[in-house]
């Protein structure tokens, strides 16, 4: 079977990417829970994007912050 490819808008990708590395403001977070609200679709990028992240790797991210202080 053939694996279905999505895609998605350039600011989408933008606001996930900052998502991930916890830097959104409080508008790119709304501006991101209303792209994710719009469709099933577009949840279910969102989860499949977001759910094969690795906890670690935030652990990993907050420790290095921590160190630089």
């Amino acid at each position: 079977m053939e694996k279905e490819t999505r895609l998605i808008p350039f600011r989408a990708a933008k606001l996930i990417i900052g998502y991930l590395h916890n830097s959104l403001t409080e508008v790119e977070n709304d501006e991101l829970d209303e792209w994710v609200g719009q469709s099933d679709d577009n949840m279910k990028i969102f989860e499949q994007l977001t759910d094969q992240v690795d906890d670690g790797v935030f652990k990993s991210l907050m420790q290095q912050q921590l160190l630089q202080f």
